[in-house]
Order: C-alpha cells, then structure tokens, then sequence
C-alpha cells in the first residue's frame, strides 16, 4: 500500500505561494461575426493585475438566423499585449486551454446555438496579461459570440 508523506507545513506553504481568491469579478466580451463562410471576428478584454486566478470561462454562439445551424471554430489564449488579427490569436498566443479540432489548435461545433463552461482554477503569475477570443465562421450567414472570464486578482 502506498503512503503519502506531507510535511507540516507543506499546506500553509502552498497557502502562501498560491492563496486561493477570496472574490472574482467576471468580464464579458460580445461581439458580431459579420459576412457568411470564412469571416474571422475577436475581441479581448482589458489588462488584469501580475497574480491573477482565472476561474471559468463561459462561451456562447449562436446564429444570427433563426433554426440556421452553423459550424463555429474558436480560441480562448491569454497574452500580455492587446492582439492584432484573428491569425494571431490562433498561431501565436498562449492557451488558456489545450484545445484539438482535427489536429489543429482549436475548437470546432457545430449547432445553431451552444454554450460551454470550463472550469479552470488556473493560476497566472508574472507579467499583467489580458484574455482573448479569436472566432471563425463556418456555415452561418452571421453569428452572435459571447464570452465570460470569472477572474480573481491578488
């Protein structure tokens, strides 16, 4: 049988270096994908602090046409700097999380309307840095995206 050795302190320690959020606030991001096949939207949020918890991600599409099924492919990434285009969402920024459609670095759905949480309880430490959404339409003749970070700084 295996037994796990744990130092006294080992827990206050981890308490210490890592303190668990005593309150989150959420930041909404909403925008448009306008056009039909192919079209690229993304939108980001403002900075946040140097020791930041990111708690959940919600993400919502939907069709701008109603009973319009559509096929979506997006990417939630973190980054320091505000991005510039959709291809670098995609190529150059960080993950919040490892995602695979195919083998390519995203997720793929395809419905008329959908949403995902994704509890994360992942923890950033360093530089500021802000989240982003990069979306590519698939099929739709529009899309509605939303995007929710639940986020505790300190």
């Amino acid at each position: 049988m295996a037994k796990m050795v744990v130092a006294r302190n080992q827990q206050r320690e981890m308490e210490r270096l890592h303190p668990k959020p005593t309150y989150s606030r959420i930041v909404m991001l909403a925008f448009d994908v306008v056009g039909g096949v192919g079209e690229k939207a993304f939108a980001f949020t403002e900075k946040f602090g140097q020791r930041l918890w990111l708690l959940n991600v919600q993400f919502w599409f939907r069709s701008k046409t109603v009973g319009t099924p559509c096929f979506v492919t997006w990417r939630i990434v973190t980054c320091e700097d505000e991005p510039k285009s959709y291809e670098q969402i995609i190529l150059v920024h960080e993950p919040v999380m490892h995602m695979n459609y195919l083998g390519l670095p995203y997720m793929g759905w395809h419905s008329e309307a959908e949403h995902f949480s994704f509890d994360m309880m992942k923890f950033y430490e360093g530089k500021p840095r802000r989240f982003a959404v990069g979306v590519l339409n698939g099929s739709a003749p529009g899309l509605m995206v939303m995007a929710s970070f639940e986020v505790s700084e300190g």
